[in-house]
């Protein structure tokens, strides 16, 4: 069994666990936390969840037993969720960084890079030259640029 089928086999564990077994925390917050944690798919999605969880430990009336649910399953949970997200992202950054090649084509970097946030074209005696920045990750400065000339790539950078 591969590492990633493992990891992805165990949080659904957990899950089933969490949703079968605790029945603890009632309302509109177990149900919405529960929810959140299985649609995880950004850190960012995760940071809101981890807001949630820790809101829900500082509230005045949670009992014993929330509380062990929340500390010991729901959080681990989605921490072990936020390290899958992390290890797939850095995985794809690798990936698209050592398939690309000079001489692919936009149409080749966009399906292996994705669509980019800004194109910065130049025309110079019949040369067409493009800079594309486009996104290696959930932070503000993760970005990478390609660099084309005449539709083809010339060079990359993260």
């Amino acid at each position: 069994m591969n590492a990633c089928f493992k990891k992805l086999f165990m949080c659904m564990c957990v899950l089933l666990f969490i949703n079968n077994a605790y029945a603890g925390l009632s309302g509109p917050e177990k149900t919405e936390l529960l929810g959140n944690i299985k649609k995880c798919s950004t850190l960012s999605s995760c940071i809101d969840i981890e807001n949630n969880i820790k809101k829900l430990i500082k509230a005045e009336d949670l009992t014993e037993t929330d509380f062990q649910w929340l500390t010991q399953i729901a959080y681990p949970a989605l921490e072990e969720k936020k390290a899958e997200l992390v290890e797939a992202h850095n995985e794809w950054k690798q990936r698209i960084l050592n398939e690309t090649r000079v001489g692919m084509t936009r149409q080749q970097i966009f399906k292996l890079w994705g669509k980019p946030t800004h194109i910065k074209k130049t025309v110079f005696k019949n040369e067409t030259s493009e800079v594309w920045t486009l996104k290696t990750g959930p932070g503000i400065n993760d970005v990478g640029h390609v660099r084309f000339k005449d539709g083809k790539v010339i060079s990359w950078e993260d």
